[in-house]
Protein backbone atom coordinates (compact mmCIF):
# COMPACT_ATOMS: atom_id res chain seq x y z
CA UNK A 1 0.00 0.00 0.00
CA UNK A 2 1.68 3.23 -0.86
CA UNK A 3 1.80 6.01 1.57
CA UNK A 4 0.01 9.37 0.30
CA UNK A 5 0.07 11.76 3.14
CA UNK A 6 1.73 14.84 1.77
CA UNK A 7 0.29 14.82 -1.69
CA UNK A 8 -3.20 16.91 -2.72
CA UNK A 9 -6.18 14.22 -1.76
CA UNK A 10 -6.72 14.03 -5.89
CA UNK A 11 -2.97 12.81 -6.30
CA UNK A 12 -3.65 10.41 -3.41
CA UNK A 13 -6.70 8.61 -4.62
CA UNK A 14 -5.38 8.79 -7.92
CA UNK A 15 -1.99 6.87 -6.16
CA UNK A 16 -4.09 4.23 -4.18
CA UNK A 17 -6.82 3.62 -7.21
CA UNK A 18 -3.67 2.68 -9.28
CA UNK A 19 -2.50 0.32 -6.83
CA UNK A 20 -5.90 -1.27 -6.59
CA UNK A 21 -7.37 0.45 -3.83
CA UNK A 22 -11.11 1.65 -3.94
CA UNK A 23 -12.58 2.06 -0.63
CA UNK A 24 -10.88 5.32 0.05
CA UNK A 25 -12.88 8.05 2.85
CA UNK A 26 -12.01 11.32 3.32
CA UNK A 27 -12.31 13.48 6.75
CA UNK A 28 -11.72 17.46 6.11
CA UNK A 29 -10.40 19.00 9.52
CA UNK A 30 -7.47 21.59 10.21
CA UNK A 31 -4.96 19.63 11.68
CA UNK A 32 -2.28 22.65 11.60
CA UNK A 33 0.45 21.21 9.04
CA UNK A 34 -0.08 20.22 5.43
CA UNK A 35 -1.08 22.51 2.35
CA UNK A 36 -4.73 23.06 2.24
CA UNK A 37 -6.12 19.68 0.67
CA UNK A 38 -3.43 17.50 1.41
CA UNK A 39 -3.42 14.22 3.24
CA UNK A 40 -1.99 15.00 6.63
CA UNK A 41 -2.45 11.25 7.84
CA UNK A 42 -3.37 7.69 6.27
CA UNK A 43 -4.62 4.83 7.91
CA UNK A 44 -3.40 2.65 7.37
CA UNK A 45 -0.38 4.27 5.92
CA UNK A 46 1.83 1.53 4.31
CA UNK A 47 2.35 -2.50 4.36
CA UNK A 48 0.92 -5.30 2.57
CA UNK A 49 -2.69 -4.91 2.71
CA UNK A 50 -5.68 -6.81 0.75
CA UNK A 51 -7.22 -4.24 -1.98
CA UNK A 52 -10.41 -4.81 -0.28
CA UNK A 53 -8.83 -2.71 2.82
CA UNK A 54 -11.04 0.45 4.03
CA UNK A 55 -8.39 3.79 3.58
CA UNK A 56 -9.07 6.80 5.64
CA UNK A 57 -7.34 10.13 5.03
CA UNK A 58 -7.35 12.69 7.01
CA UNK A 59 -7.69 15.89 4.56
CA UNK A 60 -6.44 19.46 5.86
CA UNK A 61 -9.38 21.80 5.37
CA UNK A 62 -9.51 25.76 3.59
CA UNK A 63 -11.77 27.04 6.63
CA UNK A 64 -9.81 27.29 9.54
CA UNK A 65 -9.69 30.02 11.41
CA UNK A 66 -8.43 30.63 14.15
CA UNK A 67 -10.84 30.83 18.13
CA UNK A 68 -9.84 33.73 19.29
CA UNK A 69 -9.63 34.18 23.13
CA UNK A 70 -12.97 35.20 24.58
CA UNK A 71 -12.31 34.60 28.52
CA UNK A 72 -13.52 37.55 30.76
CA UNK A 73 -15.61 39.22 27.83
CA UNK A 74 -19.30 39.90 28.69
CA UNK A 75 -21.53 37.52 26.68
CA UNK A 76 -22.99 39.38 24.21
CA UNK A 77 -19.24 40.95 23.44
CA UNK A 78 -17.78 37.27 22.98
CA UNK A 79 -20.62 36.66 20.49
CA UNK A 80 -19.70 39.48 18.77
CA UNK A 81 -16.14 38.45 18.51
CA UNK A 82 -16.63 35.01 17.55
CA UNK A 83 -18.82 35.89 15.23
CA UNK A 84 -16.91 38.57 13.57
CA UNK A 85 -13.71 35.45 13.33
CA UNK A 86 -16.26 33.15 11.59
CA UNK A 87 -17.75 31.17 14.34
CA UNK A 88 -21.67 31.42 13.45
CA UNK A 89 -22.44 28.98 15.94
CA UNK A 90 -22.02 30.00 19.76
CA UNK A 91 -23.99 28.79 22.72
CA UNK A 92 -24.50 29.11 26.08
CA UNK A 93 -26.56 32.20 27.24
CA UNK A 94 -27.89 34.29 30.97
CA UNK A 95 -31.26 35.08 31.66
CA UNK A 96 -31.93 38.32 30.39
CA UNK A 97 -31.16 41.37 32.62
CA UNK A 98 -28.49 39.38 34.38
CA UNK A 99 -24.69 40.28 33.50
CA UNK A 100 -22.29 38.13 32.23
CA UNK A 101 -18.51 36.80 32.02
CA UNK A 102 -17.28 33.96 30.43
CA UNK A 103 -14.62 32.20 32.73
CA UNK A 104 -13.96 29.58 30.05
CA UNK A 105 -15.06 28.04 26.32
CA UNK A 106 -14.46 24.82 23.74
CA UNK A 107 -12.86 24.87 21.88
CA UNK A 108 -10.12 26.27 23.08
CA UNK A 109 -8.06 28.80 21.54
CA UNK A 110 -6.78 27.16 18.04
CA UNK A 111 -7.40 26.68 14.16
CA UNK A 112 -10.99 24.98 13.37
CA UNK A 113 -13.22 24.74 11.00
CA UNK A 114 -14.99 28.38 11.14
CA UNK A 115 -18.44 27.28 9.39
CA UNK A 116 -19.18 24.30 11.35
CA UNK A 117 -17.47 24.44 14.87
CA UNK A 118 -19.76 24.88 17.54
CA UNK A 119 -17.81 27.07 20.10
CA UNK A 120 -19.72 26.28 23.72
CA UNK A 121 -19.66 29.29 26.40
CA UNK A 122 -19.26 28.87 30.26
CA UNK A 123 -21.00 32.44 31.85
CA UNK A 124 -20.87 33.71 35.60
CA UNK A 125 -24.51 34.81 35.16
CA UNK A 126 -24.96 37.40 37.84
CA UNK A 127 -28.99 38.21 38.75
CA UNK A 128 -29.47 42.09 38.42
CA UNK A 129 -29.49 43.95 41.83
CA UNK A 130 -33.14 43.92 43.38
CA UNK A 131 -34.88 47.13 43.45
CA UNK A 132 -34.63 49.78 46.29
CA UNK A 133 -37.44 49.48 48.13
CA UNK A 134 -39.12 52.59 49.93
CA UNK A 135 -40.44 53.00 52.86
CA UNK A 136 -44.13 53.92 53.12
CA UNK A 137 -44.23 57.65 54.40
CA UNK A 138 -44.64 57.83 57.72
CA UNK A 139 -47.49 59.55 59.16
CA UNK A 140 -47.30 62.71 61.63
CA UNK A 141 -48.20 61.47 65.20
CA UNK A 142 -51.58 62.17 66.09
CA UNK A 143 -52.70 63.88 69.53
CA UNK A 144 -56.43 62.56 70.61
CA UNK A 145 -58.33 65.08 70.86
CA UNK A 146 -60.17 66.34 74.18
CA UNK A 147 -63.53 63.83 74.30
CA UNK A 148 -65.08 66.72 76.51
CA UNK A 149 -66.33 63.64 79.60
CA UNK A 150 -65.30 64.36 83.05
Amino acid sequence: MPNTEGSSFNAAVNTLQSAGFTNVTKTFDCYNSGAVDAVVRQNPNSGRAPKSTAIKLQIQGNDCKEVPNVTGMTEAAAKSTLSGAGFLFVNGACPNGYTSSVTSYSPNTGRHPSGSTAVNLNLKCTAPAPAPTTAPPTAAPTTAAPTGKK
